[in-house]
């Protein structure tokens, strides 16, 4: 069963334009409607009740200011489509197309204006009767979930004068709608296009004015002043996402990427998928509903004679792999990878073995049955047609209780978390995600090459005081029914020379707030000696990245670290022949 650019998840017509047409209809003009003037109209009208507008919009204005969430796809006709186990079971398979960018172009961004029209005409038979109709109408796109704001106003009001001294102002008719709130932003979202209009909207600003001859009257002049803006000339009619009936339909699965054949965080029902490309050449990444090209084409030809198809794979965007399932567990788990392409293969393994069973090594979905406590890794290799080589990736799991986390050193006066600890001075760490029921050993590791023994505390925060430099290892251990985890935190420990350096927050993301403090007493220095250095380096590799000089007057200090990647880092602080390092983490 093949499925070209169908709504299986709705099709969209903006909300604002369907407000618009409804409003429109209402407008009583020297005691004519559209509707006597254009009987075609009432055909508009009568189209946004139909039946099968009813089953295919996502939303659907009923009047000038009301509107329904569509129910029909989700209800009867997801049911149609659904098949139990116990069910008849269909002997097809679906595969689906999508003219929406396979990348999550936007057409254009939530609540961009549709529609902006302000019109001035005069009628004027100078110096006698001046008469006047002004014209407002705007209209949005739908803005992000929650927001309720305007996206239709239609006004026309007019202003009669007699001899310039009797001026009689009516306002015709003025009317404005509001974004429901709980919409998702489906206007300009990826997908298959369909105009606005069928002409061109311009940018104009300007006017028009001219002499009229009107029977029975002296010569009238006519002047209309107009301003109408640029606007999208297309809005998405099908979402990428819902031809590719991908569940969950949501606002995050409009701009995912899809490419490949497969999404694992939104699969879709489909055994595989193809959506559309950027067109370098013509600029466009969303094509035209219901627009048949040459890549459809080659593809599901392929599909249909059952061949090797590399027609959907894509460099352009990538979209990674991910395994399924719980981090930890009792005595068995099953792991999975979700949304897989047609004839993609995988194979499992484990590291290091011992730890759990497999119930099979070439499966889709793979159930693991603990036979010891520990830590290992489930790894999964798989192969497809749109890539040269397996891909291998990796999910690291616990066979036992979830394990808790540490958080510290901190500092026990001032209780601000620290990125390294100094020799001699008592520090304080905390366990989180600490259930009743459980028990908790600390055990703390000397450095390496240390003459010291290991050493067991207890309590929950537990208060350490290092006795050497070098790399400690504090180790927290958690045991119940289900067996034993433990978590591992590595405590960077140095002589301070003198210097004692604090920064808050940490983890930061913009502003970070230094503290410096002299605790040799020499607080004064001179020549070369004067300022107080900061040097940002990255943990793993060592580069720097920034660099800051402070005269050493000064004790406390702000960073601004907006420009600097997230990552963790070591903040290097020299005074002179002193130096402290601080381990930074920027969020």
């Amino acid at each position: 069963m093949i499925t070209h650019d169908s709504p299986h998840r709705g099709a969209n017509v903006p909300l604002g334009l369907q407000y618009l047409i409804h409003m429109a209809g209402e407008v009583d003009l020297f005691d004519w409607d559209v509707r006597d003037i254009y009987p075609q109209y009432d055909d508009a009208i009568n189209l946004l009740g139909e039946t099968a507008t009813q089953q295919l919009l996502l939303y659907r204005a009923t009047g000038p200011n009301n509107f329904v969430n569509n129910s029909f796809l989700d209800g009867a006709y997801r049911a149609m489509i659904t098949f139990a186990p116990s069910d008849p079971q269909p002997a097809y398979r679906f595969i689906a197309t999508s003219q929406g960018s396979e990348c999550g172009h936007l057409l254009f961004q939530p609540y961009t204006q549709l529609i902006n029209l302000d019109a001035d005409a005069f009628l004027t038979n100078f110096p006698i009767i001046s008469y006047k109709i002004l014209t407002r109408i705007e209209a949005y796109g739908l803005p992000n979930t929650g927001s309720t704001s305007k996206i239709t106003r239609l006004k026309f009001a007019s202003k009669f004068s007699l001899f310039g001294l009797i001026p009689i102002v009516r306002n015709l008719y003025d009317n404005t709608a509001y974004a429901p709130g709980t919409q998702i932003p489906v206007d300009g979202a990826p997908g298959a296009t369909n105009p606005l209009t069928d002409f061109d909207v311009p940018t104009l600003i300007g006017s028009v004015v001219g002499g009229v001859y009107w029977p029975g009257l002296l010569n009238v002049w006519t002047a209309v002043h107009a301003s109408i803006y640029g606007s999208p000339s297309v809005f998405t009619f099908v979402p990428t996402a819902s031809a590719l009936d991908v569940s969950p339909f949501n606002i995050n699965a409009l701009n995912n990427y899809y490419v490949n054949g497969f999404n694992q965080s939104f699969p879709s029902t489909s055994a595989t998928f193809i959506a559309q490309e950027t067109n370098t050449t013509a600029g466009t990444t969303n094509n035209t509903h219901i627009r048949f090209t040459a890549r459809n084409s080659e593809w599901l030809f392929n599909e249909m004679e059952n061949l090797t198809n590399i027609e959907n794979c894509s460099s352009e965007c990538t979209y990674s792999y991910y395994i399924a399932g719980e981090n930890s567990f009792c005595t068995s788990s099953t792991y999975s990878i979700p949304g897989l392409q047609n004839g993609a293969s995988v194979t499992w393994s484990v590291s290091p073995s011992g730890i759990v069973n497999l119930s099979c090594t070439t499966c889709n979905t793979v159930t693991l049955t603990k036979i010891t406590d520990g830590y290992f890794q489930l790894r999964a290799s798989i192969t497809n047609a749109c890539v040269a080589g397996p891909v291998l990736i990796r999910k690291n799991l616990v066979a036992g209780p979830p394990p808790a986390s540490i958080l510290g050193p901190y500092d026990p006066i001032e209780h601000t978390i620290m990125g390294v600890a100094c020799v001699g001075e008592e520090y304080y760490f905390v366990a989180s995600d600490v259930e009743t029921g459980q028990s908790y050993t600390w055990t703390l590791f000397p450095p390496p090459g240390s003459s010291n023994y290991p050493t067991l505390h207890s309590g929950t925060p537990v208060y350490l005081t290092f006795t050497e430099v070098g790399y400690y290892t504090l180790r927290i251990s958690k045991t119940n029914s289900c067996g034993t985890s433990y978590t591992d935190m590595i405590i960077d420990v140095q002589e301070c020379l003198g210097l004692r350096v604090t920064a808050s927050p940490n983890p930061v993301k913009d502003l970070l707030n230094v503290v410096v403090e002299d605790q040799s007493g020499d607080e004064k220095t001179s020549g070369s000696d004067k300022n107080i250095k900061m040097e940002l380096f990255e943990f793993n590799t060592g580069v720097k990245h920034k660099q800051w000089s402070f005269n050493n007057r000064q004790k406390q200090f702000a960073l601004s670290l907006k420009v600097i990647n997230k990552g963790v880092y070591v903040l290097k602080v020299t005074k002179g022949k002193k130096q402290q390092s601080v381990k930074i983490i920027i969020e």
